[in-house]
């Protein structure tokens, strides 16, 4: 997959000394893909939605895949959830045929759960295990055998 283009945003907070990154990108022109970190205020939901509406302006024709790199990502509060929930939504609206999450936490994975249609989600410990998973889903697409 092609490195990191764009799109790469770390808000420092100094009160609470810590911070949230969060890049996303399209890689090998079909897969958005958003790394996530850091625990997530409303404004900074805001920031990552507006990013992603941005990209998804330039979305390639045809359905597309995402790509959720969310290990170092804590649970995060039920509000920044229900933002996650709304964002799903747009990406599935916009096109979104499947999409695969990287996370190792089994809190965060229970708590992304709730805002994710599991239908087209799947959850993987490693990253090259969720590639080759919509590796499998992007040819099943192309072929017509998707069900």
């Amino acid at each position: 997959m092609q490195q990191f283009a764009n799109a790469a945003r770390t808000i420092q907070r100094d009160a609470v000394r810590s911070s949230v990154v969060f890049e996303i990108c399209w890689v090998d022109g079909d897969i958005l893909n958003v790394r996530m970190s850091g625990f997530f205020s409303l404004g900074e939901m805001k920031a990552l939605e507006a990013e992603t509406e941005h990209l998804l302006r330039q979305k390639p024709a045809g359905p597309f895949f995402g790509l959720a790199e969310i290990s170092p990502l804590p649970v995060q509060r039920p509000d920044v959830v229900f933002r996650l929930r709304d964002l799903l939504s747009t990406l599935r609206t916009a096109g979104m045929a499947n999409g695969a999450m990287v996370v190792q936490s089994m809190l965060v994975k229970l708590q992304t759960r709730r805002a994710v249609d599991t239908g087209r989600a799947a959850y993987f410990d490693k990253q090259e295990d969720a590639v080759a998973w919509l590796a499998t889903r992007r040819d099943a697409i192309k072929s017509g055998s998707a069900t």
